[in-house]
């Protein structure tokens, strides 16, 4: 078991685990995604970076189906459970990359 994870270092978890988006998806997200398309996105994303950690750093695991991220402080151990998932990474995908929803038409308000 790794104990609870602080909102830093979950936040810091999830920029390892989608540190290819803004590469990738920074130009198309600038324009807002649909929850389809940022899914799409995600999954093929999340499918490139399986497993990372290390010596002195945190250790995380993606499983693409589902967009759920575990992580972990002890290198080569993660979470029981995801710290995302489903729902959640898609919420922290467009609050970490401001991504508005071109669905979503209380956006437009604001």
């Amino acid at each position: 078991m790794t104990g609870n994870l602080s909102r830093d270092e979950k936040e810091y978890a999830f920029l390892v685990a989608t540190k290819f988006f803004d590469e990738q998806y920074g130009e198309t997200s600038a324009q807002g995604m649909s929850d389809t398309q940022l899914t799409e996105a995600l999954i093929n994303g999340l499918s490139r970076r399986l497993v990372w950690g290390g010596p002195g750093k945190m250790s995380g695991q993606c499983e693409p189906v589902g967009l759920k991220i575990y992580a972990g402080r002890i290198p080569l151990e993660v979470s029981e459970t995801p710290i995302f998932e489903g729902e959640a990474t898609l919420k922290m995908a467009r609050e970490i990359y401001g991504i508005p929803d071109p669905d979503n038409l209380q956006m437009t308000l604001f």
